[in-house]
């Protein structure tokens, strides 16, 4: 509803911030800036997080949740730039989130590989999508690729692979990705819960909100009409910033870092189940991959990944992934 959140999540999401990256960053000084649309939470909000700036604004009227998200982005960055311009302060680094994530494994800032932007590392499960077209031995080493990782799982395991464009189209139901362009399909999906950049690089970040026709645009041209921030994030990398080659992985959601509402139904260890000839059974990769980035954001292509309440993952670690 309108004016929605818990006051549970907020103070989950908080503590586990602070734990596993403020806490985590001795070294480094950080400086909240907040944006939300949840006055009533505002007071609790300002106490946990205790911001340099901050701004609770009720809902805006038949606004879609991309816009409303890009909104309150591009204002959280303004107000930076507004400090920065008012204290003769600069900052290094920009970490853009989520108010909602929590953090099983610390983000260690220095041991960031160098990049030009940083975004979450995500696999998928193998998916033939809308051009996997496969040979009838490449579908018989997928299928006992899937039952290996099930089995060796107890019951749910997650064969990885690079995350196609069709298959989050499809998501929003129906056949969305009928339409949609072959160069599209490991180009137009990113994880969007957070994104670390150079305050600069950040700041580019607004365009989304400021020309989001011409990102729809965009999109439309090769068949992209789901209206999600996944697609906008990628599209900006690729024609706005022009930095796919430049992009890198901080911690890899799902197993690393999670929203709260998926802890219980989407949280996954990594395993050391081996899936004979893998590179067999994965789908082939059909069409550009602008940059290599998705393939750099999913390094463990061909790795398994097993379902949290796997006994596999009890037997790992009691707090989290190895």
């Amino acid at each position: 509803g309108r004016d929605g959140g818990d006051e549970r999540v907020v103070r989950l999401a908080c503590e586990s911030l602070q734990r596993n990256v403020i806490g985590a960053n001795p070294s480094a000084l950080f400086h909240l800036f907040i944006h939300s649309w949840n006055p009533s939470l505002g007071a609790l909000i300002d106490k946990l997080y205790r911001p340099r700036w901050s701004r609770h604004e009720p809902e805006l009227d038949n606004v879609d949740k991309v816009v409303s998200a890009s909104i309150s982005l591009a204002t959280v960055l303004a107000a930076r730039r507004a400090h920065e311009a008012a204290t003769n302060e600069s900052y290094d680094l920009v970490l853009a989130l989520r108010p909602d994530l929590v953090w099983y494994r610390q983000l260690l800032l220095p041991a960031l590989p160098r990049a030009q932007l940083w975004l979450p590392a995500q696999c998928c499960a193998a998916d033939v999508g809308k051009f996997g077209e496969i040979a009838d031995s490449t579908d018989a080493a997928l299928k006992r690729a899937l039952y290996l990782a099930s089995r060796d799982c107890f019951g749910r395991g997650l064969l990885n692979a690079v995350c196609t464009t069709s298959r989050f189209l499809r998501m929003g139901g129906g056949e969305l990705d009928m339409h949609m362009e072959r160069e599209a399909e490991f180009n137009y999906y990113v994880n969007d819960w957070m994104f670390l950049a150079p305050p600069a690089t950040a700041d580019t970040f607004t365009l989304i909100a400021q020309h989001h026709e011409r990102y729809l645009a965009a999109l439309a041209e090769v068949g992209v009409h789901q209206v999600w921030m996944h697609f906008m994030w990628a599209a900006h990398v690729h024609h706005a910033l022009r930095v796919s080659a430049g992009v890198r992985p901080a911690l890899e959601a799902g197993t690393e870092f999670n929203l709260v509402r998926l802890i219980t139904s989407a949280r996954y260890c990594r395993s050391s189940i081996v899936v004979p000839n893998v590179s067999d059974a994965l789908p082939p990769v059909r069409g550009p991959m602008w940059g290599g980035m998705a393939k750099v954001l999913c390094s463990r292509a061909g790795a398994v990944s097993c379902a949290w309440e796997s006994p596999r993952c009890s037997s790992i670690a009691i707090e989290g992934p190895s």
